[in-house]
């Protein structure tokens, strides 16, 4: 009999003990939705501060960080020449046509060796006159440098509207200065 009760004895607590257990699990499962909604809160909360601190970082990196030193000088010149910038226009010199929209729209960080190339040749000009630096980059430069020699003057119309102004007697002026210009200049 005592066996009995020692086994039934021990039952009883294996029986208060898996009851205890599946009260313990009942109890983290109704807390389950309440950690995961705190979880999901955290969460939420750790990326606003990440958005926060990558938005500090690109007005702390445009502050102190200055990337374009040289600017393309592609649409002036075109201008110059009496030619209307566009995309339309660079694309027929051979340059991918929506490489030729950001050239043209004055976004372009770069320009491949190739398609400035293909513009100096197309355009009869050199590198030096599809580049300037910028105002940033000029005063940054010691007084004497030669980059100051990218610094293009301000320009509001281009050669061809000029000369639709001048007299015959003007252009015929102007004939002359060109032809004493290219024979004097060495080939």
């Amino acid at each position: 009999m005592r066996k009995i009760q020692s086994i039934v004895h021990g039952i009883h607590i294996s029986v208060h003990r898996t009851l205890n257990l599946v009260h313990e699990i009942h109890c983290l499962v109704q807390r389950m939705p309440i950690l995961v909604h705190e979880i999901h809160i955290l969460v939420h909360r750790i990326h606003k501060l990440v958005r926060r601190i990558h938005i500090l970082f690109v007005k702390i990196k445009k502050q102190f960080i200055f990337v374009a030193m040289f600017e393309l000088y592609i649409t002036q010149l075109i201008k110059k020449l009496g030619r209307k910038p566009t995309a339309a226009f660079l694309s027929n010199l051979n340059i991918n046509y929506r490489t030729a929209q950001t050239l043209v729209s004055g976004k372009a960080k770069s320009i491949k060796l190739d398609n400035l190339f293909k513009m100096c040749e197309i355009l009869q000009c050199t590198p030096n006159d599809l580049l300037t630096i910028s105002p940033k980059t000029a005063q940054e430069l010691p007084p004497n440098h030669p980059l100051l020699g990218l610094i293009k003057k301000s320009f509001n119309e281009s050669a061809l509207d000029m000369l639709r102004t001048f007299t015959p007697t003007d252009l015929d002026n102007v004939a002359q200065l060109i032809k004493e210009y290219k024979e004097a200049k060495p080939e």
